[in-house]
């Protein structure tokens, strides 16, 4: 059995002193610095992190300028970073500290966990990090090194193999730097113990591993059968009344994009059905001919996304959710990552249009 004593502890902190990243949010730490962090970096990676941190310091440098942000606000500085319940969660976190905890993280691990969005490793790494207290935190990174260092048999993403990981992540944890050492763990894993061909020589516990010795990395994690995605077909319409583009609220709870706005959208299960749905629901006559193709992966589900040109039968008066955006305040709206592309597409054509009809005055 490895003897994972106080040398473990030593090297693994010796080199994340020496070599860990160059991090914004390391720069200064703080409770709201930490917690802006942890919610961006979960589920996305660090270099697509580090501008969309830096503008929404910038812009909500503390707790209570965050707990009175405009919804709309909050929406575009996370536009494009995906999985956008993670900006709810923070901001109805950031009003619940300002109200009940005077602008103050809580210090104490249940009354961390209670806040919406902050699970198991964001409440250990939040504890270990601002507040040095003695919390592992285990993320996807840690799982890796742990199950090679260990030689861990259970499945990839097996909650036998988590829970295992977890135990032995208390085990070792030092109590004089939680914080580095829980930070040290992930950034070898990150920079190191990389899912494909890891960089075993360079490892500053290599001696401990027990994969490295046998030469099994590349079993470690144990596989697991990839889900087959599911295919997924969305029309977006494009409307247009003089120089306004009609754009909706998404207010279904359901929806990956809830409280974002979009081109009017619909999912079916092709693009015949979703065409006629929209045609139904808007009252309009959707020009069959595409003008924006665009494919992209949404969790399980691989996504062919399809916009039309489209238009009225009779003047139409929206529901709430619906408003007519001119064009120069497109951008003022937050869409989500799809969404924007078609933005540009339409910005791009209407000035190629624009140019078009100068040179004919001219």
């Amino acid at each position: 059995m490895i003897n994972f004593s106080d040398e473990f502890s030593k090297n693994i902190l010796n080199w994340f002193a020496r070599c860990q990243r160059n991090l914004p949010w390391r720069k200064d730490v703080s409770d709201y610095s930490s917690f802006i962090s942890e919610f961006m970096l979960q589920q996305t990676q660090v270099k697509t992190v580090i501008p969309y941190y830096n503008r929404f310091i910038e812009k909500l440098p503390n707790w209570k300028s965050l707990a009175f942000a405009s919804e709309k606000t909050v929406l575009k500085l996370w536009e494009g970073l995906g999985y956008y319940r993670r900006v709810k969660n923070l901001k109805k976190s950031a009003e619940i500290i300002v109200q009940h905890y005077n602008g103050k993280l809580p210090d104490q691990f249940d009354e961390i966990h209670k806040l919406p969005g902050v699970g198991h490793y964001t409440a250990g790494a939040l504890l270990s990090i601002v507040y040095k207290k003695p919390y592992p935190a285990v993320d996807g990174n840690v799982i890796r090194v742990f199950s090679r260092i260990f030689e861990i048999k259970n499945p990839a993403k097996s909650t036998s193999l988590t829970q295992e990981v977890w135990k032995r992540a208390s085990e070792m944890l030092p109590p004089y730097d939680p914080g580095n050492f829980n930070q040290a763990l992930m950034e070898l894993g990150a920079l190191i113990c990389i899912p494909k061909n890891p960089r075993c020589l360079v490892c500053p516990v290599q001696k401990h591993c027990q994969s490295f010795h046998h030469g099994t990395q590349s079993l470690f994690p144990s596989t697991t059968v990839k889900k087959k995605l599911v295919p997924t077909y969305m029309i977006s319409v494009l409307l247009k009344q003089s120089n306004r583009i009609l754009l909706r609220k998404i207010s279904n709870q359901a929806s990956w994009f809830q409280s974002l706005w979009e081109f009017p959208t619909y999912t079916d299960k092709n693009f015949k059905r979703a065409i006629a749905k929209a045609e139904k629901d808007l009252d309009v006559q959707i020009d069959r001919n595409e003008l924006l193709l665009l494919k992209f992966y949404i969790t399980k589900h691989k996504v062919t996304l399809k916009l039309f040109n489209a238009d009225f039968h009779n003047p139409v008066i929206f529901k709430k959710d619906y408003r007519w955006i001119p064009m120069k305040s497109l951008a003022q709206y937050p869409l989500a990552k799809a969404q924007n592309q078609i933005r540009d597409f339409i910005l791009h054509t209407f000035q190629k249009i624009q140019k078009k009809i100068l040179k004919r005055k001219k």
